[in-house]
């Protein structure tokens, strides 16, 4: 390697350098890229099984250490940091469940029928592909890891992994855990770039990637496919799970307390996650009386400084992202919305903010909003609901609050929606 150069990771709520990492310039991803592609895994999928258990075991016996990375690098709270290890952990054994299962997969049976018996004898081999490319967010810097490295593992599949240049530091911790417990390590190669665009674009273009899966936002996910089908790796796979804008509809038959709290999910992970309910649906029937407890639930969420026990909200990922949500917000009341609690920002900190009388059309609503923000908007019926979710851009999930399973049901269908919930937050993984 020819990279001494490295970039530092800060902590979002101090700003202080907390590590330093590889920045790795294009002829170093290229070596990585061609030892990647030319390894073939010599393990079995017992092997591999094994090695996403004992990891599995290993994380756990140093949970306070991946909770302590994870809130350094991401500003999140012990709470969050806490599901996110259990988190990754269930998904390194369902890993190891997907591997023990290929040992009793019989692809020939699968494929080939009713062969005449004076026929050539035929056999279908399964293989992994040679490379696999993954690009990671900020929001979930081991659980999101983990559910593109495990499922490589479990195939026996090499991977080039570009986490977060934000957050990069968790990925490594869980990378040094596989390797303690049997993967090689041409496996899993971690690439960290001060210049994201610039290693994303020579990642998903080369010629060696059989497989590009992305996690992040809508604007990156469609700048990546149209990437690929530009520099010759239009027929390659493309795995994109982007942005989301998720609703919450209440309903004035509604349990009023159990609505509000579930609206709380809200502000989980300080609103950076894409199944995060960003706009509520309120019936005006009942809209006085579900603000007046949605505030005052809102108003007793602690947060602050990610490192105290007590803390419900840490910080947001950077000051600018900070300000641009703060911007949305000041720019939404300029038009008419109003501020039922929050809009205070120091730093990276943003409080938890809940917006009212906000229109579809308005920024704040109309866009991924990725921070603590609620934009409540005014509904009659529940064709008002299906009207304002179907010309939004985000399908990923929604959610209802109602007693009527009839309305339930008659959402669900018109909606389309990758997660829906009743009575209770989406967000299930």
């Amino acid at each position: 390697m020819s990279a001494n150069k490295t970039f530092p990771v800060f902590n979002p709520y101090t700003n202080d350098v907390i590590g330093n990492v590889p920045d790795m310039p294009p002829q170093d991803i290229d070596a990585v890229m061609e030892r990647a592609f030319r390894y073939r895994c010599p393990l079995d999928c017992e092997d591999r099984a094994s090695i996403l258990r004992n990891t599995a075991k290993e994380i756990d016996r140093r949970r306070e250490e991946f909770q302590t990375t994870i809130r350094l690098e991401s500003g999140l709270c012990l709470r969050n940091t806490q599901k996110e290890v259990r988190r990754a952990l269930d998904c390194l054994e369902f890993g190891a469940l997907q591997a023990e299962a290929l040992k009793h997969r019989d692809p020939t049976a699968e494929f080939i029928k009713d062969v005449d018996q004076t026929a050539p004898i035929l056999k279908v081999i399964e293989e992994p592909v040679d490379l696999i490319v993954g690009i990671t967010p900020f929001n979930h810097p081991l659980n999101m890891v983990a559910h593109k490295i495990v499922p490589a593992i479990a195939a026996g599949a090499a991977m080039i992994l570009k986490p977060s240049e934000k957050t990069p530091l968790s990925a490594m911790l869980l990378r040094e855990a596989l390797v303690n417990n049997g993967m090689p390590e041409e496996m899993l190669t971690i690439v960290t770039s001060k210049d994201p665009a610039q290693t994303v674009d020579q990642l998903i273009c080369d010629a060696r990637t059989d497989i590009v899966t992305f996690t992040g936002s809508l604007h990156i996910g469609k700048y990546i496919s149209r990437t690929m089908a530009t520099n010759g790796n239009e027929l390659k796979r493309y795995i994109a799970e982007l942005g989301g804008n998720a609703t919450f509809v209440v309903m004035d038959d509604c349990d009023i307390e159990h609505a509000a709290n579930v609206a709380l999910a809200a502000f989980e992970n300080a609103g950076q996650r894409c199944t995060t309910p960003r706009k509520i649906l309120l019936s005006e029937k009942i809209a006085a009386d579900f603000m007046e407890r949605f505030v005052a639930l809102t108003a007793k969420i602690k947060y602050g400084d990610p490192s105290l026990p007590e803390t419900d909200m840490g910080t947001l990922i950077t000051e600018e992202q900070a300000k641009l949500i703060e911007s949305r917000v000041n720019d939404a009341v300029s038009q008419g919305a109003q501020i039922a609690y929050g809009n205070i920002r120091d730093g990276a900190l943003y409080s938890p903010t809940i917006i009212d009388h906000v229109l579809p059309e308005y920024e704040l609503a109309e866009l991924e909003t990725f921070g603590p923000v609620v934009s409540v908007i005014r509904i009659h019926d529940i064709e008002d609901a299906i009207r304002i979710i179907r010309q939004g851009r985000y399908r990923l999930a929604s959610a209802i609050a109602t007693k009527d399973h009839k309305i339930v049901n008659h959402l669900q269908r018109e909606i389309a929606v990758g997660q829906f919930s009743w009575n209770g937050p989406p967000g299930y993984r």
